[in-house]
């Protein structure tokens, strides 16, 4: 190694570090998330509208911003064992060890100064924290690459503990994966509480709202299934607030405060803006384009979707033993039910799989779309993938970009079977509990577009409008 390399690795090892040495590590992954995220709800300036849009417009910033954190981040890794005793003069040291690398031709000039760039602020965005003002405001003293440091919650007794008790408590009598997917959500909430709080692990209000204003970038519908999930756990913990206090790994105690977990068990939901548009059905020319570019797997996946207007938890768990061939009808699973619903099955989708299952050879009760993990997100996965290989993530409409995903076949599906047989009967078919669900959820989208034409329309649309809506 180059002896000035060294002398600097020297300099940052014989440091005071003794007041640092019980720092609990922050994984740094979780310290990079956290930056771009902070980034992201300044440039949105607090606003919950479309900040996917913003993430699309500062894509280049962003990945900068994160890119050089990184590196920073790596350095003190590799000569300061992960410890940051003052950002500042950690930083300093950085900048020392890069003119080094300059000197060597390691790195150019130009180089150089783009790292320094984005250490103190933005020259377009002045009001934006560079890296080292955000780690002071954070106080990160220690980061690792010790994948370890992010599973500290997730290995602990209480969220095992949590799992056990969903189970009990679910209405459903048959084998589901919410329980797992319910504590992986309160995990990284709580891997989240972990990394801002260090050593006072607590739960409150402020916290959980502060956390959802941090994902404040997803749909809405998520949001809620955050808080969902929070609340839940909360709930679960005030029933055990009696038993011994639980701990952690690090010793850490949770909050034992009954008033404030009842506090934000009485967090209401997010509500969407009512004028807003949160199902959009995807062009006819995005679908052609989907068909020609899909294999056998997609474009079964493409036209239960769009002809039955099944949920990618349906389509998952749906065997040949669910279908009746002969009178083109299929049980199936649905969300949150415990029972199988019958539904009638258009005859060229009855084709398609027929002839599916008998070209894979699937067995009886075998599922006809396997994935692996077999749950819904994995095909959800598998479909944006395919999505962004040929370049369908997104739909401009109504003056906005709005993300396509597999749930938008359904969307598609809604759209134009509310044409075809009205309200009710779409509501029957996607299986909803009441017309209410569907016409708040569905018919947005379509009575926009119908109002970007309502004086064109002739007297039989309208009659027919009047007639199905």
């Amino acid at each position: 190694m180059n002896d000035s390399l060294t002398t600097l690795n020297t300099n940052a090892l014989t440091n005071e570090l003794s007041p640092l040495q019980n720092s609990v590590a922050w994984y740094i992954e979780d310290v990079i998330t956290l930056y771009h995220d902070y980034l992201v709800i300044q440039l949105s300036e607090g606003s919950e509208e479309y900040t996917s849009e913003i993430v699309r417009v500062n894509k280049d910033l962003l990945a900068k911003a994160k890119s050089n954190l990184k590196h920073f981040l790596l350095y003190l890794i590799e000569y300061q064992r992960g410890y940051i005793q003052d950002p500042v003069t950690s930083f300093n040291g950085y900048v020392n060890y890069l003119e080094v690398k300059v000197e060597r031709g390691d790195f150019t000039q130009n180089r150089l100064y783009n790292f320094k760039a984005y250490h103190s602020s933005y020259r377009k965005y002045p009001e934006l924290k560079g890296f080292i003002p955000w780690l002071t405001q954070q106080q990160i003293q220690r980061v690792s690459q010790d994948q370890s440091a992010q599973q500290l919650i997730k290995e602990t007794p209480i969220l095992s503990a949590f799992k056990a008790w969903l189970k009990t408590h679910s209405k459903l009598t048959r084998e589901t994966k919410y329980p797992k997917d319910a504590t992986d959500i309160v995990s990284k909430f709580l891997d989240w509480v972990r990394i801002k709080q260090n050593e006072n692990f607590q739960i409150t209000v402020l916290l959980v709202n502060e956390y959802l204003e941090s994902k404040n970038h997803l749909k809405v519908s998520s949001l809620n299934k955050y808080l969902k999930w929070i609340k839940v756990f909360c709930q679960f913990y005030l029933e055990n607030l009696e038993a011994e206090t639980p701990y952690n790994e690090r010793g850490q105690n949770f909050h034992r405060s009954s008033e404030e977990i009842k506090r934000i068990l009485n967090l209401k939901p997010k509500q969407d803006d009512e004028e807003s548009i949160v199902r959009i059905a995807i062009p006819e020319n995005y679908i052609y384009k989907m068909l020609n570019e899909a294999d056998e797997k997609q474009t079964l996946i493409i036209q239960l979707g769009l002809q039955m207007g099944l949920r990618a938890s349906s389509m998952l768990h749906l065997t040949p033993s669910d279908i009746n061939f002969e009178y083109n009808k299929v049980d199936l699973w649905l969300k949150g039910k415990n029972n199988k619903r019958t539904l009638p099955m258009p005859p060229t989708l009855s084709n398609l799989l027929e002839d599916y299952i008998k070209k894979h050879s699937i067995k009886s009760n075998d599922r006809i779309l396997g994935f692996k993990g077999e749950n819904s997100s994995s095909m959800s996965a598998h479909f944006s993938n395919f999505l962004k290989r040929i370049e369908l993530k997104e739909v401009w409409k109504h003056g906005k970009h709005y993300p396509i995903s597999l749930h938008s076949l359904r969307h598609t599906f809604a759209y134009n079977t509310i044409d075809k047989y009205g309200l009710l009967m779409t509501s029957k078919l996607l299986c909803h509990e009441s017309v209410d669900v569907t016409e708040k959820y569905y018919l947005a989208d379509k009575l926009s577009d119908t109002m970007q034409r309502v004086y064109e329309m002739s007297e039989d649309e309208i009659k027919k409008m009047k007639e199905t809506w």
